[in-house]
């Protein structure tokens, strides 16, 4: 089963993740991160096919192999949902950080996003490479930062956190600045991605409990389907 879907009309049901799951803390308003769901689907940036054998799954670039698979390059092209997704981003830069001096890109997907959130924001932008330039000036930091600037990352998507870790490492390395924080269109909540971030700040516009709920709602997933993927978010199969 393919999933796309339009925006839900009817509020969706709860999925129930059980005690010891990762539901997304770091969330910052379920309404809005099911609508974000909602939007990614439509935007066909968003797939789940639960036909596919676990040994035919995607493979993420992270290494987990999943029956869903994430694309937000697709909700770029999509008008709808770069605006609802580029206005949510910078909603969560204000609610969740403050006296932010910049906004900065993770090369290459969230520099698309980064240019639409300081725009509305009115700030600079600069991004960061995912390999350190060879010829010319710069390094991995690509534009102007100000020194002692207060800055916030933007991606689009965190599994493990490894690159994003990278960004801060080279960030940290090459320029005098203050990580306020960093913010995703989707961040899953592993384990992984919490060890490699640990003492950063983070928000996400939506995860992998509001997605299903969407889907669900939409009656693109049905109720036979739900615990097959519950049971491969709560036992990814990680490729580290």
């Amino acid at each position: 089963m393919l999933v796309t879907a339009m925006n839900p009309t009817d509020p969706p049901t709860p999925v129930h993740f059980g005690e010891d799951s990762r539901i997304a803390d770091f969330v910052l308003d379920d309404h809005r991160a099911i609508c974000v769901a909602s939007a990614l689907l439509d935007a066909g940036a968003y797939l789940i096919d639960t036909s596919l054998p676990s040994e035919e799954y995607y493979t993420w670039k992270s290494g987990v192999r999943a029956p869903c698979y994430c694309n937000c390059r697709n909700a770029i092209s999509d008008f709808g949902a770069r605006h609802l997704i580029a206005d949510e981003m910078s909603e969560s830069v204000m609610s969740a950080f403050d006296d932010v001096d910049a906004i900065l890109g993770v090369s290459t997907a969230g520099i698309p996003w980064a240019s639409c959130v300081a725009d509305r924001l009115e700030l600079p932008t600069a991004y960061i490479r995912s390999e350190k330039k060879a010829h010319g000036v710069g390094g991995f930091v690509q534009g102007h930062v100000q020194s002692g600037a207060r800055v916030v990352i933007i991606d689009d998507l965190v599994a493990s956190g490894g690159s994003l870790k990278k960004a801060v490492d080279a960030l940290n390395d090459e320029a005098n600045v203050e990580v306020a924080g960093i913010v995703s269109i989707i961040n899953w909540g592993f384990q992984k991605m919490r060890d490699n971030l640990n003492g950063l700040n983070y928000v996400a516009l939506t995860s992998y409990p509001q997605i299903i709920m969407a889907a669900t709602a939409l009656g693109k997933v049905n109720d036979a389907e739900v615990p097959r993927l519950l049971n491969f978010y709560m036992n990814p199969s990680l490729g580290y």
